[in-house]
């Protein structure tokens, strides 16, 4: 019975993507967790409320009834040490206190979900005469860790695990210094949006993507991002081989380093990535760090251009890009 239920819990996780592109669809709007700093969107026909000791509370049918799902925000010293250790051991014992010893559990694994890759822990337990399931995933910031809380039916998650994927998706932290140190950025060739320090100017070309640049137009320093028609087939061998190819026959012998890295810690991502340092025709060594965003709303890459004495404020440029880079709901 524990391998035909584990077996569900991942066919249903496996069905999300099919069910939230019907979220995605219809119309979407957005609520504000002022306890929390934070935005989510959800479907217009969807309600959300704070609700202590629980979180930002989207009910899937019923106010104050299962199913539904929660969000809560860790910051500053509620950041996560051992996300692990905690979904294994610190939230079931948890769940065993409260629920008497009754929980059968399916330990930490990564689940893909609204796009991202999260940590998840399952639980299911007997309450009120349903056997319920709650699964827990956690999503690691540099901006704080969120955890997400969805309480289900078992056999029931279709609708709930969907809607997880838009609250996932969408999540969005805010605070009154970001929304004064930076400004929106509609793309709407590529249908996203991001944000870009207050004061600099952002422009599409339909061959290179969105730029943002740094300092006067058409110059280092920039920022590109390109929202990819099509999914990488094998983002590793695509960022490692195939773009340093493309570097190479276009830079030839001005292309003068390449280091390679797996993953990048970017906008409290983890993107796959490199650095390449070529001659531009002024002679000047410029460095370009080339990053992937893998997700199931179409991936993303990232271009940050910049000469040795601008890196710090690039690097801000990108962060911010990549951090708050959001799809729009209608299909792209």
């Amino acid at each position: 019975m524990k391998y035909l239920y584990r077996f569900v819990l991942l066919f249903l996780c496996a069905c999300v993507g099919c069910m939230a592109v019907a979220f995605a669809q219809s119309d979407l709007q957005t609520v504000y967790c002022a306890e929390q700093s934070f935005s989510l969107q959800i479907p217009a026909d969807k309600t959300a409320y704070w609700e202590d000791d629980v979180g930002m509370t989207v009910p899937v049918g019923t106010p104050g009834y299962v199913p539904f799902i929660a969000v809560l925000r860790r910051t500053g010293e509620q950041r996560f040490h051992n996300p692990v250790n905690y979904l294994n051991n610190v939230y079931r014992e948890y769940m065993e206190d409260r629920y008497e010893g009754n929980v059968g559990t399916n330990p930490c694994a990564s689940y893909e979900i609204g796009g991202k890759t999260l940590l998840a822990a399952h639980y299911h337990y007997a309450a009120g005469g349903h056997n319920l399931v709650l699964s827990l995933m956690i999503e690691l910031r540099e901006d704080g860790d969120v955890e997400y809380f969805a309480k289900y039916q078992e056999g029931k998650g279709e609708e709930t695990l969907a809607l997880l994927d838009t609250v996932v998706r969408y999540y969005q932290p805010d605070t009154e210094d970001v929304d004064a140190a930076l400004s929106e950025v509609v793309c709407e060739e590529q249908k996203y949006s991001t944000r870009m320090p207050a004061g600099l100017t952002a422009t599409f070309q339909e061959d290179n993507g969105l730029r943002i640049w740094g300092g006067e137009e058409g110059y280092v320093p920039n920022v590109q991002i390109w929202r990819r028609t099509s999914q990488l087939q094998n983002p590793e061998k695509y960022v490692r081989e195939d773009y340093t190819e493309y570097m190479k026959e276009t830079y030839g012998e001005r292309l003068v380093g390449i280091s390679l890295h797996e993953f990048y810690d970017v906008g409290g991502k983890q993107l796959l990535g490199a650095t390449y340092i070529y001659r531009g025709s002024s002679g000047a060594s410029i460095n370009q760090i080339h990053l992937v965003e893998v997700r199931e709303d179409g991936d993303v890459e990232y271009n940050a251009r910049f000469l040795n004495d601008e890196r710090e404020a690039t690097l801000e440029i990108l962060d911010a890009a990549v951090r708050y880079y959001a799809p729009a709901a209608e299909t792209y």
